[in-house]
């Protein structure tokens, strides 16, 4: 008879306490969107940290307001405290021309082309609204492609 074989997981290292910090800020910066809890954080950067000192750095990182505890035990972003040197992505300014699918164009000064956002990254932006607009990754090769990060002015506040 022959041995069974186990797979061996391949885990990364264990991270020290300041290590772990600034590796799960880089991680919600990366998805902004996400909410996290501590397992998830700990498969996501493939370390062998325990549960509890992960979620006692997000605890830290709660308390100095870079995250939000939401319910259960999951953190997410809070983009108030966010610096904008610190964001992977780069904003520009512009306004929100929609399109009859609900995706729209963000006409900009600051760029070129016209920045292109699908509906489903629209974040409640409505056509004609002052916005910023993160954009990750753009080469120049073909039409950018962002998320709306805020509203900045609506242009009609009277809805029925």
């Amino acid at each position: 008879m022959t041995r069974k074989r186990t797979k061996h997981k391949n885990k990364g290292n264990k991270l020290s306490a300041a290590q772990l910090k600034t590796a799960i800020k880089k991680l919600f910066l990366r998805f902004p969107r996400k909410r996290f809890h501590a397992k998830q954080v700990i498969k996501k950067l493939k370390i062998e940290n325990s549960k509890d000192s992960v979620t006692h750095a997000m605890e830290t990182l709660a308390s100095d307001d870079f995250l939000i505890l939401m319910d259960s035990f999951k953190y997410r972003l809070n983009k108030a405290a966010v610096k904008k040197e610190d964001l992977p992505y780069k904003l520009f300014e512009g306004t929100v021309d929609m399109t009859r699918t609900g995706s729209a164009f963000i006409i900009s000064n600051e760029i070129e082309s016209d920045i292109y956002v699908p509906a489903k990254r629209m974040n409640f932006a409505l056509h004609g609204d002052r916005v910023q607009v993160a954009v990750r990754n753009w080469q120049g090769k073909r039409r950018p492609e962002g998320e709306i990060f805020k509203v900045l002015e609506r242009s009609t506040e009277h809805f029925l």
